[in-house]
Formats: structure tokens, C-alpha cells, sequence
């Protein structure tokens, strides 16, 4: 670059830079400077000096630590991000202004509720010059209706298990000496069970305990397993689509490879046998 020096001092020669109305960080002095020394001289270094990025960025970070206004967030403001990449290596929040070929109007929006979001200072008064009027809300009666879910006592999450659902059918994982799954029929997870109906109740197919029992084995035994033996020992009628009743447990003993569905009408209540059958790895 050092052929252009004379060049581009002569053509920036009649410059004369004034105040800044902001504070300047300099890439090339890596510190803040007046705008009155914004000179051709500058502007050369600018073109052959080393670009000290990274010092101008921790200079701006830390000019206002302590204050009230310090935010930690670094705003680049241009026609596409090219800063990306070394502005997101510091822990400021860096937010873009706008992209190419992107809609100008709508990503100027975006970057000021980003910033909002982030915490900037926001002078209020540009968007409300005048103070608002308090006034009562008015009174509404209130129904006082519940609206839930399934039922209350799906809202429970059991304390001593880990609260996820593991499985659409199997449901809940339980802590117990052995595999224990725990969880209600949701129409919402298995819809296609709406199908199996007969005599129009809609009852729990084999196919579906056929399912649960190829998951809870591949899940007790580490391993994708087989069903063996499998026996229905009653129907299972859903009640669909509000299936309150079709609580069902799930257990699978590794030793033996024995499984057992059951079901009960209530949390806490006792669950009975619907399905026996056993489980093991594929040889």
C-alpha cells in the first residue's frame, strides 16, 4: 500500500474534521480519539496500519463499566453482517441491523425489539411524549371455570421419577427394583388408537400392547427384543376422547424377562392385569 500514501494524503488533503458528537473508537489506535483527528494523516494509517479490531471492541465493552448504562451489547449497523463471527467470540449481546436482499423496514424493527430484549436504555419519551393518564380497570366477573388438560391427575409429576415422558403409551419411567412405566392413554400422542372401536367403544388394540411391549423390552434389556407369549387377559374399553380410565402400568422384570400391563382408574388406586407376556433380545 505504500505507493498510495502520497495519493491519498493530496486527495484528502482539504479534510477538516470537527467534534465528534459521539464517542469515536479508533480500529487503528485501538482507543477512543477526538474527531478532530480524523485528519488525511489518519485516514492513511487507517489504510497501512495494523487494524487493532479486537482492542476498539474491548475498549468500547469496558468505557462504561460501572455505570448505569453499561449493557454489554454490541449493535453492527450496516447493509449485511460481516462482524458476526468476531463480535459473537466476546460475551456481549451482538445484534445485527439489516441483510442482503432481506426486507429493510421489518429487520430494522427486529434489530430495535432485539435490543429492547436485551436491555438497552430506551428513551421512552420518543414514542410517548406526553405522560400517560391512569385510569381503574373495569370490573369483570369472573367465571371461575377450570379448564383442564386430561384430568387433574395428570398434572402431577411424579416427584421420585424423572417427570418426562418416555414413551406415548408407556408414559412416565418410575424408580423401582425393576423396569416400571407409569402414564395415561392421550389421544392427543396416539390418535390412530381412536380407530379400534367395537360396538362403538373404542377399545385398546393388540397391536398397541404389541408396541408397548417391543419398547419396554428394548428399554429393560438394553437391547431390541422380541414378544413372546403374549396374552389379553380382558378388553380395555378408552372412553375416548376423554380416556380418565385408561391409566396403565407397565413392568418388565430383566431376570426373567417377564411383562406385565395393568390398569386402574385413578392415581393411586390398584391396577389390574390386562396383559401378560414375555420379552427377550433378539438372538
Amino acid at each position: 500500500m505504500d505507493p498510495l500514501a502520497d495519493a491519498l494524503r493530496t486527495a484528502l488533503a482539504g479534510l477538516a474534521p470537527g467534534p465528534a458528537l459521539v464517542p469515536f473508537l479508533s480500529t487503528v489506535t485501538g482507543g477512543e480519539l477526538p474527531g478532530e483527528e480524523l485528519t488525511a494523516d489518519y485516514w492513511w494509517r487507517n489504510v497501512r496500519r495494523p487494524v487493532r479490531f479486537a482492542d476498539a471492541v474491548t475498549r468500547a465493552l469496558d468505557r462504561d463499566t460501572g455505570t448505569d448504562t453499561d449493557t454489554g451489547i454490541l449493535v453492527e449497523i450496516g447493509p449485511h453482517p460481516v462482524l458476526r463471527s468476531y463480535l459473537r467470540r466476546t460475551d456481549a449481546v451482538y445484534v445485527p441491523t439489516l441483510h442482503r436482499d432481506g426486507d429493510g423496514p421489518r429487520e430494522a424493527a427486529e434489530a430495535v425489539a432485539a435490543l429492547m430484549a436485551a436491555g438497552a436504555p430506551v428513551d421512552w419519551r420518543t414514542r410517548f411524549p406526553r405522560p400517560g393518564r391512569v385510569v381503574d380497570l373495569p370490573a369483570y366477573p369472573w367465571q371461575r371455570e377450570r379448564h383442564w388438560h386430561g384430568t387433574p391427575d395428570d398434572m402431577i409429576v411424579h416427584t421420585s421419577g424423572t417427570g418426562r415422558l418416555d414413551h406415548p403409551m408407556l408414559g412416565v419411567r418410575l424408580p423401582a427394583p425393576h423396569a416400571l412405566w407409569e402414564g395415561t392413554v392421550e389421544p392427543q400422542l396416539v390418535p390412530w388408537l381412536g380407530d379400534h372401536r367395537i360396538g362403538g367403544t373404542v377399545l385398546m388394540p393388540a397391536a398397541a400392547y404389541v408396541e408397548m411391549a417391543l419398547s419396554a423390552g428394548r428399554r429393560a434389556l438394553g437391547r431390541p427384543a422380541e414378544v413372546r407369549h403374549l396374552e389379553i387377559a380382558r378388553p380395555l374399553p378408552l372412553g375416548w376422547p376423554d380416556p380418565r380410565g385408561a391409566r396403565l402400568q407397565t413392568a418388565v422384570t430383566p431376570d426373567d424377562g417377564a411383562l406385565a400391563i395393568s390398569s386402574g382408574e385413578g392415581r393411586g388406586a390398584p391396577c389390574d392385569p390386562v396383559v401378560r407376556a414375555h420379552v427377550r433380545t433378539l438372538p
